[in-house]
């Protein structure tokens, strides 16, 4: 009978001691206001599960990366002045490589862009079969730019005329060209 009641009060001290490490974690977690924020010139970023986020003028942005991450991608300040119209045009070869990576920086892109009162027009070099407008860089003007993603054997960005081309290396690097555009527009890099 002893035996029993030892064990029932090791089984009771150990579930106490099981909630009070659950209870405070929580309360140190809400002490400590949430997730962790890195600052970026003086703008807080949190972290989340798929990448960060951040309010600029009170709107949200997410991003699958931090700046620090693709700021060393090269981008000269008139394809960012560029890139502060109101529409954009994103457009891929249907065919390209890294196709499934680009047709998802133009989703993500028109989304992200649409907080900030911006259109993205998602279009291919060519007929398609998904009734998708053509856009080429003959499209392009100076206040519609054409954003032209790539495969290439080197990841930067350039214009040809007021064509922006998005060459990437790995298929990666589309995603981080759109952050790094994305941060651009919003002046968080300049």
């Amino acid at each position: 009978m002893k035996k029993k009641k030892d064990s029932k009060r090791m089984q009771n001290l150990m579930m106490g001691f099981i909630a009070f490490i659950l209870v405070t974690s929580v309360m140190g977690f809400l002490w400590k206001g949430g997730p962790p924020k890195v600052e970026y010139n003086g703008i807080p970023f949190v972290q989340e599960a798929d990448g960060w986020s951040t309010k600029i003028n009170g709107k949200h942005a997410v991003f699958n990366y931090h700046p620090t991450e693709v700021e060393h991608i090269d981008l000269n300040s008139e394809i960012a002045q560029r890139l502060s119209a109101v529409e954009i045009d994103i457009t891929y070869d249907i065919d390209d490589d890294y196709a499934e990576y680009i047709a998802k920086v133009q989703y993500t892109l028109a989304q992200g862009l649409s907080n900030f009162d911006m259109f993205v027009v998602a279009g291919f070099t060519t007929e398609n079969e998904f009734n998708r407008p053509i856009v080429t860089c003959d499209d392009a003007t100076m206040y519609v730019p054409v954003l032209y993603f790539k495969k290439s054997n080197e990841t930067k960005v350039y214009m040809e005329g007021n064509c922006i081309i998005a060459e990437a290396y790995r298929g990666e690097d589309v995603i981080k060209i759109k952050d790094r555009l994305l941060y651009a527009i919003l002046g968080i890099i300049k």
